[in-house]
């Protein structure tokens, strides 16, 4: 029994060197490349981003390497592909093939952090120009289930509400990102209290934000950033580290080998920028920023309580703006004007726009109470 299993090791060894050894030569030769093309003195890092990772679709490629690895085993074998890296490091892990793959891959992380470190310094430089008001007239995104383009400011009118949460999806189908968006449809009443939209954006086409919405069911309303506006106006980041570690590839292909899927819900877009990281911004109707939270990772996400701290309720100012709050006084005469004009209209909802319209846009109506002519009292 024991000369049998020496004689398994070995063939396995056989079949499974050449992989690996063939994997640890394409991966040094990536680099190499990307690094001669980075190291230029005239390099355009947006180019080079763009060329190289993103056109090229550089993580598909070493996916390909590494789950035709594991399958090589698999199918030679019959072995589950789930136990590949326990097999190579009991059986090989002191072999040369095996230690050539891991200095490659050691090697190939410092380079994906060094140009990460690239990415994140650009991206501080856009920063710097950041405004605390965006440019809701020309900032333009495409309603997915309309099939029509609109500006921001027509989607942020007060008559749809007080102000409006914009959640950047990274692409159609991001686990991370639905499981954000599910956690506000689970609590999207605490939002409408407080006359809040929840609008969900991401830089893709039309046509995938409306399979996205069919495939999962979401109810809020989904916009195609299909010429990057909306991303471009705020200076969301990206990050090249999250996608391309060696830890994130070794778990894909291990999801590909054994036929499972990767992403649920996921849907084909040629716009997709899969390093885009994601955030949510909420916006008053005049285009004023009230709270920005752009994601550091591809993980990182705010709390549902964390975005509804920032939504100012009608009994109270802005959480950034506390100045703005009219006295009482103003407060009652607005309410009363708008109840004598429009007697069928006294909801608080009516009485905040007219409040906007005369810039009275954080009042504390709940110590205001309309006055019509009949309860006047006259001498």
């Amino acid at each position: 029994m024991m000369e049998e299993r020496e004689d398994t090791v070995e063939e396995e060894e056989d079949v499974l060197i050449p992989s690996v050894l063939s994997t640890a030569r394409a991966l040094i030769e990536f680099q190499s490349n990307l690094e001669q093309e980075y190291k230029k003195e005239e390099v355009d890092f947006d180019t080079f981003y763009e060329t190289e990772f993103k056109q090229k679709d550089l993580i598909e490629t070493i996916l390909d390497l590494y789950t035709a690895m594991r399958n090589q085993r698999r199918q030679a074998f019959q072995s589950p592909a789930s136990d590949y890296l326990e097999f190579i490091e009991k059986n090989i892990g002191k072999k040369d093939a095996i230690e050539a793959l891991q200095a490659a891959e050691k090697n190939w992380d410092h380079f994906m952090k060094e140009l990460d470190d690239c990415m994140k310094a650009k991206w501080q430089e856009g920063e710097k120009e950041y405004v605390d008001v965006i440019d809701i007239g020309h900032v333009k995104v495409t309603d997915c289930e309309n099939d029509k383009t609109v500006a921001l400011r027509d989607i942020l009118s007060t008559k749809y509400g007080r102000c409006a949460l914009f959640v950047l999806i990274r692409y159609y189908g991001c686990p991370v990102c639905f499981a954000h968006v599910r956690a506000l449809v689970d609590r999207a009443k605490e939002f409408e209290t407080k006359c809040a939209n929840i609008i969900i954006v991401c830089r893709g086409t039309k046509e995938g934000g409306a399979k996205w919405k069919q495939l999962t069911g979401v109810t809020f309303p989904v916009l195609a950033d299909e010429q990057s506006e909306f991303v471009r106006s705020l200076h969301f980041g990206a990050s090249i580290w999250d996608l391309c570690n060696m830890a994130v590839f070794h778990w894909r292909a291990k999801v590909r080998a054994v036929g499972d899927t990767e992403y649920r819900g996921y849907v084909e877009d040629k716009l997709h920028d899969f390093y885009q990281l994601g955030g949510d911004i909420i916006v008053d109707a005049k285009g004023k920023l009230i709270s920005v939270y752009k994601s550091k990772s591809t993980t990182d996400r705010p709390s549902v309580d964390e975005l509804l701290k920032f939504i100012p309720n009608f009994d109270q100012p802005a959480l950034n703006n506390p100045s703005r709050k009219p006295s009482v006084a103003a407060c009652q005469q607005l309410l009363t004007t708008a109840a004598v004009n429009n007697p069928r209209s006294k909801s608080l909802q009516y009485a905040w726009r007219k409040a906007d319209e005369q810039q009275f846009k954080y009042c504390d109506y709940s110590s205001a109470k309309p006055q019509t002519e009949s309860s006047t009292n006259v001498t």
